[in-house]
């Protein structure tokens, strides 16, 4: 892929290099790097490295189509853009064409209105179950608003107006905020929204209710719902730019609002896993000296999760060998270990009920190389070996301290053991001899002297 010619002149030496290669497709990686071998080099092991690369495809394009410019837009744009992984585009009612099939997600700015009703752009949201985001202002159409969206339902008296602050609620528990943004966000200032009756579906979570001027009400003023596989978030009222100008007055930051924008965009775009079979691994690059381990879901009709039926895995590795397993089964679950695989790139697929649910996926064994990448001992970490276990290191030239040492330890004391070994006198063949002797000896005497 690339190749880099390095001078050096010095026993020492040391830089580094940056190589950037082009990313062909998502999935794990494999790359090797070489340095070419030079003579009297001690060991050529630690010339080449093997690196494993996760690259995942976390993009998410958004497209924003307003009514017409106003300045939340802006800070809509700035906060979503904080984040590398957003793209978003900006466009005008007046002048919309654009292909939905292109964008993660819609974001609705006082749109539907009078004079753009939007009817195309919002049939399509439904027929590709787009997840949107609507932020209403004064130029919001709410009987067109009603229509498109289930969520919230605004019954407003006239063109009346009113300021409202935000209070967090405590029932909220999609995503969580951090206690300095909760508590920025009920100091910002008011947003301008209609003066009316607010009815939230039963299905939708409330993050930030409105408080009209010191009394709290249960009027949403940001909430978001979820119908089967449709997420759908609305901000009722103008003025996020003050919000941001508010923040940045009082954090010299503006990461309340950024976060809130953010983690806003990022529970409506990122798609809910509906899959009734899961597998699922706890990183997908592991190190030669550590084992793999899956865990697996399984749901029934209902969405609830069931570990009746056997579920069954195989791997299968670079040089086309086969591992079968069986999961075993945990309280509602199963888990399986693997164990420690050679290095390389695997692919797995695991099947459930005889076959009715399946789902597969890749991983990779890297070797862990640090005994080639490091010929060199390590004293620091040596020398803390020996502080935790209470003990002292010495080089070669110290080696006459190691006595000096051990004899000033006071608890260093001599041990001295005795061991006692149990044994039957049956088994003592010269007893039996001995007897034998005396005995027939006597029998001679006996004889001898005529006893007999």
């Amino acid at each position: 892929l690339q190749t880099k010619e390095v001078i050096y002149n010095s026993g020492s030496y040391f830089q580094s290099f940056d190589f950037i290669v082009p990313v062909v497709k998502t999935g794990v990686a494999h790359y090797r790097l070489n340095l070419s071998s030079l003579d009297g080099e001690v060991t050529y092991k630690n010339n080449t490295r093997d690196v494993y690369v996760e690259v995942l495809d976390g993009r998410q394009k958004i497209l924003l189509v307003a009514h017409s410019a106003h300045p939340d837009i802006a800070s809509l744009k700035a906060a979503i853009e904080t984040n590398k992984n957003y793209q978003l585009e900006v466009m005008y009612a007046e002048n919309f064409a654009a292909n939905l099939r292109e964008y993660n997600m819609v974001i609705a700015h006082q749109l539907p209105s009078q004079t753009h009703k939007m009817n195309g752009l919002f049939a399509d949201i439904q027929a590709q179950k787009k997840p949107v985001l609507f932020v209403v202002g004064s130029q919001t159409y709410l009987p067109e608003f009603n229509k498109v969206q289930t969520s919230l339902v605004i019954k407003a008296g006239g063109e009346k107006y009113s300021d409202v602050t935000a209070s967090t609620s405590k029932d909220f528990s999609l995503f969580t905020l951090t206690d300095k943004t909760q508590t920025t966000l009920t100091k910002l200032p008011p947003m301008q929204n209609f003066f009316g009756n607010y009815t939230p579906s039963l299905s939708s979570a409330v993050l930030l209710n409105q408080k009209i001027n010191t009394v709290a009400t249960d009027f949403p003023l940001w909430l978001f719902n979820e119908t089967g596989e449709v997420k759908t978030g609305v901000v009722v009222g103008e003025g996020i730019w003050r919000w941001a100008m508010h923040d940045y007055r009082l954090n010299k930051s503006k990461e309340a609002t950024n976060e809130l924008i953010n983690k806003t965009i990022q529970f409506l775009a990122v798609k809910t896993d509906k899959r009734p079979f899961r597998v699922n691994l706890a990183k997908t690059i592991f190190q030669d000296n550590e084992a793999v381990f899956f865990d697996a879901q399984l749901y029934n009709a209902n969405f609830e999760l069931v570990n009746k039926e056997a579920v069954d895995l195989n791997i299968k590795g670079e040089d086309g060998k086969t591992y079968t397993y069986n999961f075993n089964k945990t309280d509602n679950a199963y888990t399986l270990n693997a164990g420690f695989l050679p290095t390389g790139s695997y692919t797995y697929s695991a099947s459930a009920a005889k076959g009715a649910h399946t789902a597969s996926g890749r991983f990779s064994v890297s070797p862990l190389q640090l005994e080639e990448l490091r010929t060199r001992a390590d004293y620091q970490v040596l020398y803390q070996l020996a502080d935790q276990h209470k003990g002292s290191m010495h080089t070669v030239a110290d080696l006459n301290k190691i006595a000096d040492a051990l004899e000033s330890r006071e608890d260093l004391k001599p041990v001295l053991y005795d061991t006692f070994i149990t044994q039957s006198a049956i088994n003592l063949k010269w007893i039996f001899f001995l007897l034998l002797a005396l005995l027939t000896a006597e029998w001679g005497v006996r004889k001898y002297l005529g006893g007999y």
